[in-house]
């Protein structure tokens, strides 16, 4: 097992710290798109459709839900090449945000993501993702970092004030008697439709 250095150890809890505060303010962000869904939707915008959003949200209130997403996914698992597609289908919204490195580093990756698409079973795409994997790891480490993405992410959300709202985020068990009354009745009225 590998030990660490009190001085590494103390830069690994700072690089923490400050990732979980990015992490707070994003999420306030997405209060207050949440609130603006909640709005027009009631407690039932916990069951809204993709088409619902739309027709509520604005484009940039979609790019940054699509963004967050990506965001949120990278951080978890760190695999850029899986997420590739996202930049694919919205080179806008990274381009709006700044994450050129992002947008650069999908474009190396292009040949290998269609040689991917062009196989034919999931089994055959994932053990080509397998067998790429150290050839991909150099151009995948060019892309913004979580850090870097977190700080172009808050970044946006500063520049279009009059689209996104910072909502402090509330307590996920501040409203649950009333989030589990919504979703009793959506079950409830989802049965009354099919039988």
């Amino acid at each position: 097992m590998q030990s660490f250095t009190p001085e590494h150890m103390a830069t690994m809890v700072a690089a923490h710290q400050a990732l979980q505060e990015k992490n707070n303010r994003i999420s306030d962000y997405d209060a207050g798109i949440d609130a603006k869904l909640k709005d027009a939707l009631g407690l039932q915008w916990h069951f809204a459709s993709e088409e619902q959003i739309h027709e509520i949200l604005s484009p940039c209130q979609q790019d940054w839900r699509m963004l967050r997403y990506f965001y949120e996914t990278l951080s978890n698992d760190g695999d850029f090449f899986r997420r590739v597609s996202m930049i694919y289908n919205h080179p806008e919204a990274f381009r709006a945000i700044g994450a050129f490195k992002t947008l650069e580093a999908a474009e190396a990756l292009r040949e290998y993501y269609g040689q991917q698409r062009a196989l034919g079973t999931p089994d055959e795409q994932e053990a080509y993702w397998e067998q790429t994997r150290e050839q991909r790891k150099p151009i995948e480490r060019q892309a913004d970092s979580v850090l870097e993405l977190a700080d172009l992410l808050i970044s946006f959300a500063e520049a279009n004030p009059d689209e996104l709202t910072s909502i402090p985020a509330s307590d996920p068990f501040e409203h649950l008697t009333e989030h589990l009354a919504a979703m009793k009745q959506h079950i409830i009225d989802a049965r009354s439709h099919t039988g």
